[in-house]
């Protein structure tokens, strides 16, 4: 939960409305996340559906993937990242083998990602 003077906040207004002025920052609404672009094993940009219209938009820097408890994972699974077996089920080709897991609660509802393989080391871990 976020506040401010007492105040209970959304992340949006919280974090989103104050940074909306920089330059280096893009808000784009009503265009859900289809996927998330990667390449060499880094995010590079991300996939959205605007007005029926699918575009590509590519990152100078970074992808945040703030989608929500619910909605987080599954442009990340839609992108590869995910249980192996189930992307497999799925048709879609795994990117990163991890296992999608929602916290309790009383963690306010942030995603985390275990990874399945050792051996994994995503460049950033997305969460909600």
């Amino acid at each position: 939960m976020n506040q401010r003077n007492g105040e209970r906040l959304s992340s949006s207004r919280a974090f989103l409305h104050p940074a909306s002025g920089r330059p280096n920052l893009s808000i784009v609404t009503g265009a859900p996340t289809r996927r998330v672009l990667i390449r060499n094993g880094r995010a590079t940009g991300v996939e959205i559906a605007r007005a029926g219209v699918v575009e590509t938009i590519a990152a100078a820097r970074e992808v945040i993937v703030s989608a929500g408890t619910v909605n987080s994972p599954q442009p990340l699974m839609l992108s590869g990242i995910g249980p192996a077996e189930e992307l497999k089920r799925h048709g879609i080709e795994v990117v990163c083998s991890f296992h999608v897991s929602l916290l309790q609660p009383s963690s306010r509802g942030r995603v985390t990602l275990a990874s399945g393989d050792p051996a994994a080391k995503p460049s950033s871990t997305p969460t909600s």
